[in-house]
């Protein structure tokens, strides 16, 4: 008797333990199917994937998200994650969209991986693209010269060893305003010429082909510029638009406008040299220009009024 009523009890604490869970689940079946996308959008894509042991609706919820964010901290071998990125495109549903994609990995990346990635994006209509790599095998981004995107929006790639050369991304995407670059090499002598819409630039430790670097872009409002690695002596600049180019580097390079720089541009320089603001009378051209640089100790703001510099 005794035996059977442990029984019993045993079988009624385990019904109590399974009343909560199943409470659980259907209040996760119950919310709606956009508010379960916008919380996988917080996931990176490993754990997006292990939210389908919730519920019988978030089975498959992973494959529908159109956030992807692949990060190789949550792997302990590169390989595996590389074998988990494939069988996350492999497996998605290819009739959704992706609107955000950001790929991080450490090590040496294959061409065969991030091409898999970048042509998965590019046919799957992205708008917001960040890639960041230490390394590359090829040396090379790879990014097909036939490839064009008019959804892409944001474009964001980073390299961690600055010898990655970058391909003519020029007249490639049409709707990009907002491009940033670290660690690439560019061939090309006028390299952002072919984007039409692009309003913010910002280059981070960027090598060129030469010592001077021409930014065309007549939409261009935002203009950012480090160069800890490669010197820049000259910086010719077709910017209309422009309301504020920040510079972080040993110098300031020689700038060199069309038309002079428009009213009430903003440059900052952040450097910690003395005597770093030298090569600002390189500026030519009329309009209001607001200076801040680093005398080495702290900031110093300067204002050069409605003055023309020959």
């Amino acid at each position: 008797m005794a035996a059977k009523r442990k029984t019993r009890s045993d079988q009624q604490c385990q019904k109590q333990r399974k009343r909560p869970r199943r409470t659980e689940e259907c209040r996760l079946d119950s919310l709606p199917e956009s508010l379960q996308l916008h919380i996988l959008s917080f996931l990176d894509a490993k754990q997006a994937v292990q939210t389908s042991v919730l519920a019988k609706s978030w089975i498959s919820l992973w494959t529908r998200t159109p956030v992807l964010r692949f990060n190789y901290i949550a792997f302990r071998k590169l390989r595996a994650f590389d074998k988990f990125v494939y069988n996350v495109l492999r497996f998605r549903d290819h009739a959704v969209k992706v609107n955000t994609l950001t790929f991080i990995r450490g090590g040496t990346s294959s061409a065969k991986v991030l091409k898999n990635v970048l042509d998965y994006a590019f046919s799957h209509g992205v708008s917001h693209l960040e890639f960041f790599i230490q390394r590359s095998r090829s040396g090379l981004w790879p990014v097909c010269p036939r490839t064009s995107s008019d959804s892409l929006k944001t474009l964001s790639l980073k390299s961690g060893n600055y010898v990655i050369r970058c391909p003519s991304l020029s007249g490639m995407f049409k709707n990009l305003a907002v491009l940033h670059l670290k660690g690439a090499v560019l061939k090309n002598l006028e390299p952002f010429s072919g984007f039409p819409m692009l309003e913010k630039l910002v280059l981070d430790d960027c090598r060129h082909a030469t010592t001077t670097m021409t930014v065309e872009a007549t939409r261009l409002a935002y203009l950012s510029i480090t160069s800890h690695v490669c010197r820049i002596n000259r910086c010719h600049l077709n910017t209309p638009n422009l309301r504020l180019f920040e510079y972080v580097g040993s110098d300031l390079p020689k700038l060199i406008t069309h038309d002079g720089l428009p009213t009430y541009v903003y440059i900052e320089e952040r450097c910690c040299a003395r005597g770093c603001l030298n090569g600002f009378t390189g500026i030519g051209g009329g309009g209001s220009t607001g200076v801040v640089s680093c005398d080495g100790e702290g900031v110093i703001g300067k204002h050069m009024g409605n003055q023309r510099r020959k």
